[in-house]
């Protein structure tokens, strides 16, 4: 059975924000998945379930700092790491192979790609962390 997004979100947005994926790949230094692009491209950063908060690469009037999102999620779960032996502890994106935050929980947890894991972003496993 598939299930579309509008049937899982509801209808998307009339004004969806559109991004441009060639800066924001060449920015990141990454391909990024593509169901992760078309969703964004319709709906934008959506909040889903009531638990899921989706990020998007997207700027409008103030109200979404991509970059700043990023950062601060890389740099909060790297902090949390810091009890693991050194060995097991992630990198983070923009080091070589280093997760990527896609989205948040409202149970404080943190959704990455592991962009090790394969040069294809369509084979990106999600990691969860928190």
């Amino acid at each position: 059975m598939t299930i579309s997004f509008a049937e899982l979100l509801g209808p998307p947005p009339p004004d969806p924000i559109p991004v441009d994926w060639p800066g924001v790949e060449a920015w990141l230094g990454l391909r990024l998945p593509s169901s992760y692009k078309a969703l964004v491209d319709v709906y934008g950063p959506v909040f889903v379930g009531g638990r899921l908060w989706l990020k998007a690469p997207v700027a409008r009037d103030d109200r979404f700092d991509y970059a700043g999102e990023l950062a601060h999620s890389h740099k909060l779960c790297g902090a949390l790491s810091m009890d693991l032996p050194i060995d097991d502890r992630p990198r983070f994106h923009p080091k070589p192979g280093g997760l990527l935050v896609w989205g948040s929980t409202t149970f404080s947890e943190h959704l990455f790609w592991d962009t090790g894991a394969s040069d294809d972003p369509e084979h990106w496993p999600v990691v969860v962390f928190g």
